[in-house]
């Protein structure tokens, strides 16, 4: 005899990556732990496309074993939170929800992510990684590189305005 399914039925069906049912119908608040790109495959095709890749984590800075594929909506509710600096999200809270979308005039379940961020709280059990197995992250590190970043850029455009200004081509260094 085999194990009983109990709750949503997708929870039967194991995933790398959150869904709606992984929720289970509430916010969910975590932290950014790292942002990628990866290439993913179309479903049903051969072909594959690159698509921006959250890991997350909980308050103590453990990893969640499931990451969330980002779309542009995505992208764009966290840049209007913490900037358009991708480096400058990690360690910062977001929280997620489940919703529905139209795909091909369809509703579908889709987790979005909300323009305001809640208390980090507790995880739903599926979500969570094994402490043991997952790398806990140090979110300072990550801070102090997106500001270092942030200020490399902001040196980078004085520069290159006061090169406006005065007249001087690129690259030349007649101080």
């Amino acid at each position: 005899m085999g194990i009983p399914v109990t709750g949503d039925y997708r929870l039967a069906f194991p995933s790398n990556f959150i869904s709606s049912a992984d929720l289970k119908g509430q916010e969910v608040t975590v932290k950014i732990a790292r942002v990628e790109l990866d290439d993913l495959p179309i479903a049903g095709t051969s072909k594959k496309e690159r698509k921006m890749i959250i890991t997350m984590a909980t308050k103590a800075g453990v990893e969640l074993k499931k990451k969330m594929v980002a779309n542009k909506t995505k992208a764009k509710v966290i840049s209007s939170l913490y900037g358009s600096l991708v480096p400058a999200w990690i360690g910062k809270p977001i929280t997620l929800y489940p919703s529905t979308d139209k795909l091909k005039g369809k509703p579908v379940d889709c987790i979005r992510v909300k323009d305001k961020t809640g208390k980090i709280g507790d995880v739903p059990e599926g979500m969570m990684g094994d402490p043991d197995m997952v790398p806990e992250h140090d979110f300072a590190d990550a801070a102090d590189a997106a500001d270092q970043e942030e200020a490399a850029i902001r040196e980078t455009e004085a520069e290159q305005a006061e090169r406006a200004l005065s007249g001087r081509e690129p690259g030349s260094d007649d101080r």
